[in-house]
Order: structure tokens, then C-alpha cells, then sequence
């Protein structure tokens, strides 16, 4: 996985915000089952959301809702060769069917990357 200053470098930005994460959205069933797969890209945001948060991502015909479950702060040694530390927030998608099919579209990269495309403040990660 990348870090966050990795995908600055490759995309040749820097923040624009005080704060970039790494969103990770869990992908669930029509059941509202965890699948073990998710979605992540980088945010750009002018603060770090809060575990109950809810993230609103209006995009057309594919807007995602979203609350937060679990906010990770992870920090490394000039050994790992990584950036210093990382911030991961992990969401979930609302209960409904709409909300966890549209989950399941952005699963296809190239999908994701068109969604992605979207918002100013949003950065695609492999």
C-alpha cells in the first residue's frame, strides 16, 4: 500500500488542506454483510472526521453516505523508509441498498477512478 506522501509524489500534488487521510470503505452484501473487500483513495479535508461522523460525498446519479467506524494513526521509524506516520479512516456505507450497491460499483478501478475524478479534494490510490 502507499503512503500518502508516496501518492503526493506521484501525482505530483501537495496538500491543499490541513489534513489528507487515506478513506478506506468497507464493501458489504445486500444483507449489510462485511464482503472483505474495500475501497480506499486519499482525502484532502480541512479536519480529520470523528468515529460516528457522517461523510457525504454528493456525485450525480452516485452520491455515497457514509459513517465512521474507526480512525487509525499509525506511526513509523526513519527505519520503515515511510513517511512518519499515516492517518486511516475507515467508513461504512449506509444500511440501504442503494448506498451498498454503489459500494460495489467503485470495487471496478476504473469505475472508482471516474467517481474519484469527480471531487477536487479526492486522489486515487492503487
Amino acid at each position: 500500500m502507499k503512503t500518502s506522501r508516496q501518492a503526493e509524489t506521484e501525482i505530483g500534488t501537495t496538500p491543499t488542506h490541513p489534513v489528507r487521510y487515506i478513506l478506506y470503505i468497507a464493501a458489504k452484501n445486500d444483507e449489510g454483510v462485511p464482503t472483505g473487500e474495500s475501497i480506499h483513495f486519499l482525502v484532502d479535508a480541512l479536519a480529520l472526521p470523528r468515529v460516528g461522523d457522517r461523510l457525504h460525498f454528493a456525485a450525480g446519479r452516485t452520491p455515497l453516505y457514509l459513517t465512521v467506524r474507526e480512525i487509525d494513526h499509525w506511526f513509523f521509524t526513519d527505519d520503515d523508509g515511510s513517511d512518519p506516520c499515516e492517518l486511516a479512516v475507515h467508513a461504512d456505507p449506509d444500511a440501504d441498498e442503494a448506498q451498498l450497491l454503489a459500494v460495489r460499483k467503485l470495487l471496478n478501478r476504473e469505475e472508482r477512478q471516474r467517481w474519484i475524478a469527480q471531487f477536487s479534494m479526492l486522489s486515487y490510490l492503487d
